[in-house]
């Protein structure tokens, strides 16, 4: 014959008391079926792994997209150096037809960027065209983004 205790509502459920209750939360059904000892400890452990390992993936994912937009950043910023240069180019051709093209240095200070530029114009009198080629250059100086842009020298648009 088994016995069945039942406790009172104010009798409350303590690791310490001589009930052998584990567990301080009593719930609705009572200490009747006590834990081992460190569960409570493993399922802690567990959710904050999963919450660790989805803000660790949170974290890659933002530093991913960190990266990529300041790619964007440099490739926009090089195209718009590009058709800025190849309308100066077309501007100073059409003042000054011995014109020959030039290299123009630009340093980061000069764009508010932390890379530096160079913008190579080319006249090419024969096939009556000018091509612009941009460069975004990394704080070590390897091309990081690279655009060249061409018009007819006839075009007025």
């Amino acid at each position: 014959m088994k016995r069945i205790l039942k406790r009172s509502s104010t009798e409350s459920c303590v690791p310490w008391a001589a009930t052998g209750c584990a567990s301080a939360v009593s719930g609705a059904t009572g200490c009747a079926s006590a834990s081992r000892p460190g569960y409570m400890t493993v399922i802690v452990i567990v959710a904050l792994l999963v919450t660790l390992a989805i803000c660790g993936g949170m974290t890659k994912t933002l530093i991913t997209l960190h990266h990529a937009s300041h790619a964007l950043d440099d490739r926009l910023q090089t195209e718009l150096l590009a058709i800025a240069y190849l309308d100066y180019a077309q501007n100073k051709s059409s003042r000054d037809p011995a014109y020959p093209g030039e290299t123009i240095n630009i340093t980061p200070q000069d764009w508010s960027q932390k890379n530096s530029g160079q913008v190579t114009i080319t006249i090419d009198r024969d096939a009556a065209e000018i091509k612009v080629r941009a460069q975004s250059r990394d704080q070590d100086g390897q091309v990081s983004q690279q655009i060249t842009v061409m018009k007819s020298l006839e075009s007025s648009d």
